[in-house]
C-alpha cells in the first residue's frame, strides 16, 4: 500500500527474542520526510502505539491534512488480527490514530472478504467529513453510491478523483453482523485453547506468544510458538513430521525481505537479524473453533515427540517408511 501511493517504505527490526518492534526504534527511523508510522497488532495481540505520540511531536514537515492537525506522522495500526482486543481497558481501534480491521476469510469475525478501517474519537478533525472521503475514495472516487442513485431522481452524481474499489458488499457486512452476537463467546473459547496449548507445552521447551502479560486481553488469533531447535531447517522438519501425524501447522510470517517483491525494492534481510531469528524458530499452531481439548492435547502430544527426535532419528525413520 505504502509503494502504491508513491511513498518510500522504511522497516524497523523487531526486538531481540520478539515479533514486535520497541516505540524507540520506530521513533530512531522517523525522519522530516516521515508522514505515516504503522504499526501491527500481531496475533491478536495490541501493539501499544500511544508512548509515539510523544516521542513523534513536532517530527516530520507535514503541512497538510492530518499530520499537520496532529503537528507529527499519523499512527496507523494494522489491527488485522485483534478485533475485540483490548490493552489496559481500551479496545483495538481506539489505541492508534486509525485502525484497519481484516474480515477475510481467516480472521476471527469473517465476511469471507473486507474489512473496516476506525479512528480515535478525538482525532482534530471532521469525522464525518473523513467518513465521507473514505467511503468516496474506496467507491470509485463517486459521490453517490448505487443506493442514493437510485432515490427519486437524484441520479445525478460525481467521480471526483480516479480511486479505488475496496468497498465491502451490504451482503458481505450482514454475514459479519450475524457473528456479533457470539463473538466474545468465540474469543474466550479461543483463549481457553490458548491456556489448554501453555499447559500441554509446558515441559517441553516451547515458548508460546503472550497473549495475556501487562494489562493485554488479547483477540486470540493465532497460537505462535517459538521452538527449542536451531533453525529454520529444524523447524521445518517438525511441520514436516506434524503433517505426517496429522496436525497442519504454519508460520507467521516470512519477514518481508525475504520476499521477491520487497527483495526488488532494495530490503536485504542481513538487515533485520531479529526478524529473521524469530521467523527461523517460529511455529503456528492450529487455533480455531473446531478444536477440541482432545485435539490440542494430541497437538501437544505430537509437537513434543517431535521435538524430542533428533534430525538422524528422524531421517531414519523417514528411509525407513520409504
Amino acid at each position: 500500500m505504502i509503494d502504491h501511493v508513491g511513498a518510500r517504505i522504511v522497516m524497523v527490526d523487531s526486538e531481540p527474542g520478539s515479533p514486535f518492534p520497541s516505540v524507540e526504534r520506530i521513533a530512531a527511523a522517523v525522519t522530516d520526510r516521515t508522514r505515516a508510522v504503522i504499526t501491527v497488532d500481531l496475533a491478536g495481540i495490541p501493539f501499544d502505539s500511544r508512548p509515539l505520540t510523544g516521542l513523534l511531536a513536532g517530527r516530520g514537515r507535514i503541512d497538510t491534512g492530518l499530520g499537520a492537525a496532529l503537528e507529527r506522522p499519523v499512527i496507523i495500526s494494522d489491527s488485522a488480527h485483534s478485533l475485540g482486543a483490548s490493552l489496559q481497558g481500551r479496545p483495538a481501534g481506539s489505541l492508534a490514530d486509525l485502525t484497519a480491521f481484516s474480515f477475510h476469510a481467516v480472521k476471527n469475525l469473517t465476511t469471507a472478504e473486507g474489512g473496516a478501517l476506525t479512528w480515535r474519537a478525538d482525532l482534530p478533525t471532521d469525522r464525518e467529513e473523513l467518513a465521507r472521503w473514505v467511503r468516496t475514495y474506496s467507491l470509485h472516487g463517486q459521490t453517490k453510491d448505487a443506493l442514493a442513485k437510485s432515490r427519486g431522481a437524484s441520479w445525478e452524481y460525481d467521480v471526483i478523483a480516479p480511486a479505488y474499489k475496496c468497498n465491502l458488499p451490504d451482503t458481505l457486512a450482514a454475514l459479519g453482523l450475524s457473528q456479533l452476537n457470539r463473538y466474545e463467546q468465540n474469543l474466550d473459547r479461543r483463549r481457553e485453547l490458548l491456556a489448554h496449548y501453555a499447559q500441554g507445552l509446558a515441559d517441553t521447551g516451547v515458548k508460546l506468544l503472550e497473549h495475556d502479560a501487562d494489562g493485554v486481553a488479547s483477540s486470540g488469533h493465532l497460537a505462535i510458538a517459538t521452538l527449542p531447535v536451531p533453525g529454520v531447517a529444524e523447524r521445518n522438519r517438525v511441520i514436516q513430521e506434524l503433517y505426517a501425524a496429522g496436525v497442519s501447522a504454519n508460520v507467521h510470517y516470512k519477514p518481508l525481505p525475504l520476499l521477491t517483491a520487497y527483495r526488488d525494492l532494495g530490503f536485504d534481510i542481513a538487515d533485520f537479524p531479529n526478524a529473521y531469528a524469530f521467523y527461523a524458530r517460529e511455529l503456528t499452531l492450529p487455533l480455531h473453533l473446531a478444536l477440541s481439548d482432545a485435539d490440542v492435547g494430541r497437538v501437544c502430544t505430537a509437537l513434543a515427540a517431535s521435538l524430542q527426535r533428533s534430525p538422524r532419528d528422524a531421517a531414519r525413520s523417514t528411509a525407513s517408511a520409504a
